[in-house]
């Protein structure tokens, strides 16, 4: 039998973790893509105990022109991949969340980064597609927000412009059996979100729901037709 093999971005905490940790209960062999390498070993060695297959690539996904060395990388692992997950995201630094502040009041790299994780993984898909077997996925995690809101620009236009990749490309890949789905969760109790948001446990989705429903679209277990952008809410 052949193996079953997932990259996943953003695999060092929060959502990115856990898709990771299912996929190899699932039995896939799992490629993991993140800035720290220490949380990707300490990943890496639970899934092994467990009797898994990981593999692990610290990266920053903001250095677009390192993209093909990666690929190269994930290549001498294999040239089949099943599922990529794009889970990376910027919201937030180690002291406090991006946002609640408006245009003027950001840094430039503030303004940037999340721009630059959606290029870096949108160079990520292309380079991996000629990789993809038929019926394999591809997962975009997007997030919840109103355009009535202030002081989410760059986040708000990194997601959309995700969705709208998620979308177009559907189209583009209709033929080749290569499902494209956008996720699109609401406030998720990750472990950013208990740090900077300690009261709002109640008020939160459990990761749970979202990787079940990542697992799902996987296994065309729903509704959704490539190319739709899915919200998901407690």
């Amino acid at each position: 039998m052949n193996a079953k093999f997932a990259v996943i971005t953003g695999a060092s905490a929060g959502i990115g973790k856990e898709t990771a940790i299912t996929l190899a209960s699932k039995g896939y062999d799992v490629i993991l893509i993140a800035r720290r390498k220490n949380r990707l070993e300490v990943i890496q060695q639970k899934i092994q105990e467990a009797g898994g297959t990981c593999n692990i690539f610290p990266f920053d996904l903001t250095k677009t022109e390192r993209i093909s060395n990666l690929v190269q990388k994930i290549r001498k692992v294999t040239n089949k991949i099943d599922v990529l997950a794009n889970i990376a995201g910027s919201w937030h630094n180690s002291s406090r969340p991006l946002f609640d502040r408006n245009l003027t009041e950001l840094e430039d790299q503030t303004i940037t980064a999340p721009l630059d994780i959606v290029k870096g993984e949108i160079l990520l898909t292309k380079k991996i597609i000629r990789q993809m077997r038929t019926n394999a996925t591809i997962i975009n995690m997007s997030g919840t927000f109103s355009e009535d809101d202030t002081g989410w620009i760059p986040d708000f236009v990194a997601k959309t412009g995700l969705e709208s990749f998620t979308k177009m490309l559907a189209r583009e890949l209709k033929d080749s059996k290569i499902l494209v789905f956008a996720i699109r969760p609401y406030f998720v109790w990750t472990e950013a979100v208990q740090k900077f948001y300690p009261d709002s446990e109640n008020e939160a989705m459990k990761i749970s729901k979202v990787t079940k429903l990542i697992m799902n679209l996987i296994e065309r277990k729903t509704k959704y037709r490539s190319g739709e952008v899915v919200e998901i809410k407690p």
